[in-house]
C-alpha cells in the first residue's frame, strides 16, 4: 500500500506482476521496479562546462544519484558551439550529439527555444536515453509554470520507467 501511495505521490504508476505458476519449485525472483533518480545537489550556478575546450560558459548544475550511479546535468542559455567530433544520436525523438571517454559518456540536447542540456552518465548505468528523455520533459514543464527568475526548476525526481 505505501508503495502505490508513494508512486501516485511521484507521478508513478504501480504495475503488478501475477505470481508463477506452481510447478513443484520456489517461485522465481521477481525484479525490483526501477528506484527514481533524485536530484542530490543542485542547481548550482558554475561557470566553464568543462567536457567543451576551455570555456567560461555560465551554467546551472545539479547532480542526481540513480542507486549507486552519479549523473551531472548542465544547464545553460548561452550560446554553445559543439566540437565537430561529437557524434550525432536520437534518444527517441530528441536529437543529440554524443562523445565519451574515461567511462562516462556526454550528450548534449540543444533545445529549439535556446536552451542547452548536457549530461554526464557513468557508460554502465543503461538507462541513458529514458532519463534524458525525462528529463527534457520534466524540465520543459517546470519552466513553463514556474515564476521564478535567476535559476532554473531541475526536477526533484526523474522516473525511467
Amino acid at each position: 500500500m505505501c508503495v502505490a501511495v508513494l508512486l501516485a505521490a511521484c507521478g508513478g504508476t504501480e504495475t503488478t506482476q501475477s505470481p508463477p505458476a506452481e510447478t513443484g519449485n520456489a517461485p522465481a525472483e521477481v525484479p525490483a521496479p526501477k528506484s527514481p533518480v533524485l536530484l542530490a545537489s543542485g542547481p548550482v550556478k558554475r561557470y566553464g562546462i568543462l567536457v567543451l575546450p576551455a570555456n567560461a560558459i555560465p551554467h546551472y548544475e545539479g547532480v542526481y544519484r540513480a542507486g549507486d550511479f552519479t549523473i551531472t546535468v548542465r544547464y545553460t542559455e548561452e550560446s554553445v558551439v559543439i566540437p565537430p567530433d561529437w557524434v550525432d544520436r536520437r534518444c527517441g525523438t530528441l536529437p543529440l550529439r554524443f562523445t565519451s571517454g574515461y567511462g562516462v559518456f556526454h550528450y548534449v540536447y540543444a533545445a529549439e527555444e535556446g536552451w542547452s542540456a548536457f549530461f554526464e552518465i557513468p557508460e554502465n548505468y543503461g538507462e541513458d536515453c529514458p532519463f534524458i528523455q525525462r528529463f527534457v520533459q520534466r524540465l520543459r514543464y517546470f519552466k513553463s509554470v514556474s515564476e521564478a527568475t535567476g535559476t532554473v526548476p531541475f526536477p526533484a525526481v526523474v522516473e525511467t520507467s
